[in-house]
C-alpha cells in the first residue's frame, strides 16, 4: 500500500514503473502471493468469527487493492478463476441444485473471460479472433516462448536439457518472429512462462509424468476433503494456476508457500504414515534441520542478490553508472552464478565510458561466457567491448557469432557491415552482408537506410538515394530524409536537397537535431545562388 501511495520511498524497488514490486522487485512476484493469500482472508471474512470477519474483510480489500497495482493480468485472471471455484464451493456446501451451480459457474467464467480479454485491449466484437489476441505483447510473447519451449522438448523427449539448464539451453529455440520482435532481449527469456513445460524441458517427458503424478494425488486428495481447509488448498491451486503464465515458482516465496499449503491440507490425509524411533528420529530430525538450514541461507542469499540487481537495473536507468557496478558487485558476491547481474555488470562498465571500459567489461563478458555460452546478447556486448579495447578481429568474431545466433539482430548486423567498411575498408564484404540481410527481412526500413549508408560512402550517389527512398516509403523518418538531402547535396541538385530537409526538419518535432537545420540552410543557400544565376 505505501509503494502505491507513496512510490517516492521505494523507488529503488519500482523499477517497473507505477507497478508496485513489493520486496524482491518484481510485480508478477507479488500478483502471485497475494493469489495465495487472498482466498485465506476471503474465506475467514465469509465463516470467520466476530470482529476477526471484519478484519479479514480490509486485508482482502488491500490485497485486491494492490493485486491490481501489481499490473499483473495473470495475477488478475487466477483471481478471477479462484473467486469461481470459491463460489462452486460454497454453493455445493449449502445444498445448491448441480444446475444452477453449473450455469452460475457460467456466467461467472464469460465475465472472467471478457474482462481477460478487455484488459488485454481486445474489443468486444474480435474477442473470438485468435489473431486479435496476438497482437498483445503479453499474449504474441508467450505464444512465441512456449513454441520455442516445446521445440526444446521434441528435441530431447527422455531426459530432457537437465534441471535448471532452460535459461543457459532456450536461445537457439527462440522462433524468428520472437527474434524480428525483441530489439534488447537482455533476459526476458529466462524461464518459459509455464512451470509445466519447464518441467518437461529440463527433466523430460518422464519428469514431468512424475510430477503429474503427485499433483493428481494432491488434487484428488483436495476433492476428496472438500470441507477441509479449502482456503489453503484454493492458495495452492491458484499459485499453480498463476504459474501457467509466469515464472515465480522458480523463486523460494513462491515454492515454499506451495510447498506449505500441500503440507496443510495433506496433514489431514488419513493414509499409512511411516514411523521413526529412537536414534533414527534424532538423526532424520537434524538432517531434515540442517537441510532446511542450508536451503534457506542458500536461497536467501540468492532472493538478496536479486534485490541488489534489480537496485543496480534502477541507477543505471537512472545513469548512475558506478552506484549501479557498485550494486551488480554486490550481487555477484552474494551470488556468483547470477548470470543477469554478470551481464548488466559488464554493460555498466561499458556505458560509464572509462578509457579502461572495454578491458573491464570483457572481463565479465569472459566469465558470463565460461557459464552461459550464448547468453542471448553476450556476443555483441563483447563484440562492442573488443571494438573499445581495439580488437577489430576479435570484435567481428563476436559479431559473427551473434548474428549466428541471432540473424534479425539489426545492431550487430549493422555494426559489422560499418566495420567492414570503416576500420577494414572492405566495401564490397559491407555491401554483400546488407544486402543479404535485406533479402532475409526486406520489410525492416533500417537495413536499407545503413546500405544507402554504405552506397553514400562509395560515393554511389544514386544507389544511396535508391535505397534511402525505399526506407523512407516504408518509415517516413527524419533520420531517413536528412540523409536523402545530404546526398543529393553530394549529388550538387540542392532544390531536392531542400524538398527532403524540410520534410526531415518537419518530422523533427523537438527540433532536437540541429544538423538537420544546419545542413537545410546550406541547401537553401546553394539553391539560391543556382537560381540567381
Amino acid at each position: 500500500m505505501a509503494q502505491s501511495f507513496m512510490p517516492g520511498l521505494f523507488k529503488g524497488f519500482m523499477v517497473f514503473g507505477d507497478r508496485i514490486p513489493s520486496l524482491f522487485g518484481n510485480p508478477n512476484f507479488f500478483a502471485a502471493y497475494l493469489a495465495a493469500v487472498i482466498p485465506i482472508t476471503l474465506w475467514r471474512t465469509l465463516y470467520g468469527l466476530g470482529s476477526g470477519k471484519f478484519f479479514s474483510l480490509i486485508i482482502t480489500a488491500a490485497s485486491v487493492f494492490c493485486l491490481y497495482k501489481t499490473g499483473s493480468k495473470a495475477g488478475l485472471l487466477t483471481a478471477a478463476v479462484e473467486f469461481i471455484i470459491l463460489i462452486w464451493a460454497v454453493t455445493k456446501q449449502r445444498h445448491v441444485k448441480i444446475a444452477v451451480r453449473y450455469l452460475i459457474i457460467a456466467v461467472l467464467a464469460f465475465f472472467a473471460f471478457f474482462f481477460a480479454a478487455k484488459a488485454l485491449g481486445i474489443s468486444g466484437k474480435d474477442i473470438l479472433k485468435l489473431k486479435q489476441w496476438e497482437k498483445n505483447e503479453s499474449v504474441f510473447f508467450r505464444e512465441q516462448v512456449w513454441s520455442g519451449a516445446a521445440k526444446m522438448i521434441q528435441d530431447r523427449p527422455v531426459f530432457g536439457h537437465g534441471p535448471g539448464a532452460f535459461t543457459l539451453s532456450y536461445p537457439p529455440y527462440r522462433t524468428d518472429k520472437l527474434l524480428k520482435w525483441m530489439d534488447q532481449h537482455d533476459y526476458e527469456v529466462t524461464y518459459p512462462e509455464n512451470f509445466l513445460l519447464q518441467i518437461a524441458a529440463e527433466t523430460g517427458i518422464p519428469g514431468l509424468l512424475i510430477f503429474g503424478a503427485m499433483l493428481i494425488f494432491l488434487l484428488l486428495h483436495f476433492s476428496r476433503e472438500e470441507k477441509e481447509e479449502t482456503d489453503f488448498k484454493l492458495g495452492f491451486v491458484g499459485l499453480l494456476f498463476i504459474n501457467l503464465f509466469g515464472v515465480d515458482l522458480n523463486y523460494t516465496p513462491s515454492y515454499m508457500m506451495a510447498v506449505f499449503y500441500a503440507g496443510i491440507f495433506l496433514n489431514d490425509y488419513r493414509g499409512r504414515s511411516l514411523k521413526i524411533n529412537g536414534a533414527g528420529r534424532i538423526i532424520t530430525a537434524a538432517a531434515a534441520a540442517a537441510v532446511f538450514i542450508t536451503a534457506c541461507i542458500f536461497h536467501v542469499k540468492n532472493e538478496t542478490s536479486d534485490v541488489k540487481l534489480n537496485t543496480a537495473v534502477y541507477m543505471s536507468r537512472d545513469k548512475n553508472w558506478n552506484g549501479a557496478v557498485l550494486k551488480y558487485e554486490q550481487a555477484l558476491k552474494l551470488n556468483p552464478d547470477n548470470l543477469t547481474a554478470l551481464y548488466f555488470s559488464g554493460n555498466a562498465k561499458m556505458d560509464r565510458a572509462l578509457p579502461s571500459a572495454g578491458y573491464e567489461a570483457l572481463a565479465d563478458y569472459k566469465k558470463l561466457s565460461e557459464k552461459a555460452p550464448n547468453y542471448v546478447l553476450l556476443h555483441y556486448r563483447a563484440a562492442k567491448a573488443y571494438y573499445r579495447a581495439g580488437s577489430m578481429e576479435n570484435a567481428e568474431l563476436e559479431y559473427k557469432k551473434m548474428i549466428a545466433l541471432d540473424p534479425y539482430f539489426m545492431p550487430a548486423l549493422s555494426e559489422l557491415a560499418y566495420l567492414y567498411y570503416f576500420d577494414r575498408k572492405d566495401a564490397a564484404a559491407a555491401e554483400g552482408l546488407l544486402l543479404d540481410v535485406i533479402k532475409r527481412s526486406p520489410d525492416d526500413p533500417s537495413f536499407y537506410n545503413n546500405l544507402g549508408n554504405i552506397y553514400f560512402g562509395m560515393k554511389k550517389y544514386d544507389d544511396a538515394v535508391l535505397y534511402y527512398n525505399k526506407a523512407a516509403a516504408m518509415k517516413p523518418s527524419a533520420d531517413y530524409f536528412y540523409n536523402l538531402g545530404c546526398v543529393y547535396l553530394a549529388k550538387d541538385m540542392p532544390e531536392e536537397a531542400v524538398e527532403n530537409l524540410e520534410k526531415a526538419s518537419q518530422l523533427d518535432v523537438n527540433k532536437a537535431n540541429q544538423k538537420i537545420q544546419v545542413m537545410l540552410n546550406i541547401a537553401r543557400g546553394q539553391a539560391m545562388k543556382r537560381k540567381g544565376r
